[in-house]
């Protein structure tokens, strides 16, 4: 896109090397609050959508730093260099989200052979469109810079930060679809 050198190729290597650590700040700060108001609101989806979002900062800080590694030099002890810690870093990464999805299911399906009558506050509505438009302006960012750098690990990392349109009703819909259950389970 741009002549290596230009001022505006310099620009978008520096947003390119910022790319994933905005990401991991922003996951950061998403992962937080979706804790504290799932919590307190008593959304356990919310809290699930926390867990994804911790998720994305072990994923975005483990690529920056087997981006570092790999791009060492190669030396007497490793000929070939150190790219393969690439594969080493995507296998941990498999495996750290196969463990959580694997303690997520069984606690879910915990919950769902105890259910309690009491639906999440509404304040987790207002957490769920403030996760929506967050991953949706980093997904936007992630997208300019790994297009204009050309860089691979930059682009497989964007879907996984934007929630798809279908996901936004249910998102916003799982709130008011527990109260109207519980209220059903209360009021007979």
């Amino acid at each position: 896109m741009f002549e290596t050198g230009t001022v505006s190729h310099k620009k978008c290597e520096q947003c390119g090397e910022r790319a994933a650590f905005v990401a991991i700040g922003v996951n950061t700060l998403l992962t937080v609050l979706k804790f504290v108001v799932g919590f307190y609101s008593g959304s356990r989806a919310l809290f699930a959508d926390g867990l994804h979002s911790a998720a994305n900062i072990v994923t975005a800080a483990t690529i920056v730093f087997s981006h570092r590694v790999g791009k060492k030099p190669s030396t007497y002890r490793y000929p070939y260099g150190y790219g393969k810690v690439e594969f080493v870093a995507a296998g941990g990464i498999s495996l750290f989200i196969t463990v959580g999805a694997i303690v997520l299911i069984s606690v879910s399906i915990r919950h769902l052979l105890q259910p309690t009558p009491m639906a999440p506050d509404f304040s987790a509505i207002l957490m769920a469109i403030i996760s929506i438009g967050a991953n949706e302006m980093l997904f936007r960012y992630m997208r300019c810079a790994g297009t204009q750098l050309k860089s691979p690990t930059i682009i497989a990392r964007r879907p996984s930060i934007r929630v798809k349109p279908r996901g936004y009703p249910c998102r916003l819909t799982t709130v008011p679809g527990a109260h109207m259950l519980a209220h059903q389970r209360l009021c007979g």
